[in-house]
């Protein structure tokens, strides 16, 4: 398989991931197991890109997953795991990329009511999957996320197991609607 690789002008991670494919010829044999490698290449060099908070044109998500996709045994694929990054990272720009490729706004919680250790986000954080959000009484998790709902789902540690507790699905008027937890 060969992917055409374009110049990208001032986008650095796109220009990153050109160089990673450039240096990267074994892959094109298609040897079943370099591919797994150079798939887990790409996904290192995704998060070096995020995590290292460089900046993401509004497209670079697109483009991303249009010219270095990866599918078989081994896929490349921009998915939750991206988001969810970029939000604990704070990359705005990578998450304002990622949010539009997914063709869905920022689900944001209310103040107060989501421990993003050193996100950088500020009033309204965002939440991705995985992260803790207050709900009602306690600590839910977020564990999936659309266009117009998202899912939380409560867990308790039963017999030194987490069993499942609760399971609720909102819209976005009713996460809008949620007052946030006392400080």
């Amino acid at each position: 398989m060969y992917v055409h690789v374009r110049e990208y002008g001032s986008d650095a991670v796109l220009n990153l991931f050109k160089m990673f494919y450039e240096q990267s010829r074994y892959y094109e044999r298609g040897a079943p197991s370099t591919q797994g490698a150079y798939v887990a290449g790409l996904y290192c060099l995704l998060d070096a890109t995020i995590v290292g908070g460089l900046h993401w044109d509004k497209e670079t998500a697109r483009v991303l997953n249009e010219e270095f996709h990866v599918s078989g045994k081994y896929v490349f694929d921009l998915d939750e795991r991206a988001y969810t990054t970029a939000v604990k990272a704070g990359n705005r720009s990578a998450c304002t990329s990622i949010e539009r490729y997914f063709k869905r706004k920022a689900w944001r919680w209310p103040l107060n009511s989501c421990p993003p250790e050193g996100s950088g986000m500020d009033e309204g954080a965002r939440v991705a999957v995985n992260f803790q959000v207050w709900f009602e009484d306690g600590w839910w998790a977020v564990t999936s996320m659309h266009d117009d709902r998202l899912t939380i789902c409560s867990y308790a540690e039963v017999d030194e197991e987490r069993k499942l507790v609760g399971r609720r699905t909102l819209t976005r008027e009713e996460v809008a609607g949620l007052k946030a937890k006392a400080a």
